[in-house]
């Protein structure tokens, strides 16, 4: 029995997206379904996509590099560290133009630096990742044009800054709204609660001394909140001029991400939300 179904036509056309028209990724992945999807992921959006198995990725690089130029390097690294070989790969002698690409999952201690020589990615690419590689090989692309969800037009990301100190917060705010992030205060953990259940931030930096109550019992109501799905799921990094190990023990087992001792640096910050969160500061755009 045929079956005839309505489709009406909205009227929108198809989503343009940039072309790499053909030029060469080569991608350091190690051979498994992941790698597959990722490689398609790149060909429909142009790319002539060559995989290279870390075990002999070096060697292989070399000799393609007597007859072949890449246009991207991507090297996917999901083990805490990083060893020679996946530097010495992101060092390869290409043009300079290159795009160098070390991507690992959120929470690798990689995302706690920059480097000036090859642009850290938190896994996983998402569409618009892919995108802003390819527009690069596009340079009349504009970028502007990609729609939803590709484009991110998603609101800056939040920072909750819990401190019973109104000069640590100021401070904080001005530094943080610097970084790109919209800033709400709290002056101490209850207060912090309240704004978690009602505007769940993106991240929390949260003091530990405090009164009415101290960043290290907030911590842990507000993890016990979001382990019942009451409030998502959000970073927490503790903050004390008590540096001392029981103390920051103290923090890390009550259920904070991280813990800095102050005063506090903008750049230790910055650095921690980028290595624990999605919508951590960047210092460098594609």
């Amino acid at each position: 029995m045929d079956a005839t179904l309505p489709f009406a036509w909205t009227g929108e056309a198809s989503p343009q997206l940039p072309s790499a028209h053909g030029v060469i990724a080569w991608v350091r992945l190690p051979e498994n379904p992941r790698s597959s999807v990722f490689k398609r992921r790149l060909q429909r959006l142009g790319w002539d996509v060559v995989l290279f198995d870390p075990a002999t990725a070096l060697t292989d690089a070399v000799s393609r590099l007597q007859t072949e130029q890449p246009s991207l390097l991507v090297a996917n690294e999901r083990r805490p560290s990083l060893d020679a070989d996946v530097m010495n790969w992101l060092s390869l002698p290409v043009a300079l133009e290159v795009p160098r690409v070390l991507a690992v999952p959120l929470g690798h201690p990689a995302l706690e630096r920059l480097s000036s020589t090859y642009h850290l990615q938190a896994l996983p690419f998402s569409p618009h990742d892919l995108a802003l590689l390819t527009a690069a090989q596009e340079p009349t692309f504009d970028i502007a044009s990609l729609p939803m969800p590709l484009a991110t037009a998603r609101p800056a990301p939040s920072l909750l800054i819990v401190d019973d100190n109104p000069v640590n917060q100021a401070v904080m705010g001005a530094m943080a709204e610097t970084k790109g992030y919209s800033v709400l205060q709290a002056d101490d953990g209850r207060h912090a609660i309240n704004l978690c259940l009602h505007t769940p931030p993106s991240a929390v930096l949260m003091d530990v001394n405090m009164p009415v109550m101290d960043g290290i019992e907030a911590t842990r109501r507000i993890r016990a909140l979001q382990k019942s799905g009451v409030i998502t799921p959000f970073p927490i990094l503790g903050a004390s001029a008590d540096a001392t190990p029981d103390n920051e023990s103290a923090c890390l087992a009550a259920g904070m991400d991280t813990f800095i001792a102050k005063p506090l640096m903008i750049a230790d910050v910055a650095a921690q939300l980028r290595r624990l969160s999605l919508d951590g500061p960047k210092s460098a755009t594609w």
